[in-house]
């Protein structure tokens, strides 16, 4: 069965700023475009061949944030979760 990964965030991004992800796509599998991280799992790469033989995959952020916008230092975990593509 194909397989796919996704990516959360641990807890939300202060208001005009934002946290993007993406997977650079190895195999068959397809990558989204840059992916705006929440708290909700996001597909970044999905029907990723279940035989496929690699151990890594490059992977991008972004963090954009609007100009005057008002924050300080931030952290924020992000979660990979390699699941079934159903």
């Amino acid at each position: 069965m194909p397989k796919k990964i996704t990516a959360k965030i641990d807890s939300a991004m202060p208001t005009n700023t934002s946290l993007k992800a993406s997977l650079v796509a190895y195999g068959n599998g397809t990558a989204a475009s840059p992916v705006v991280l929440t708290v909700a799992d996001a597909d970044l790469l999905t029907t990723i061949d279940a035989n496929a033989a690699t151990s890594s995959s490059l992977i991008t952020y972004l963090f954009e944030a609007v100009a005057g916008s008002n924050y300080e230092t931030i952290t924020r975990t992000v979660t990979f979760t390699l699941t079934d593509n159903v």
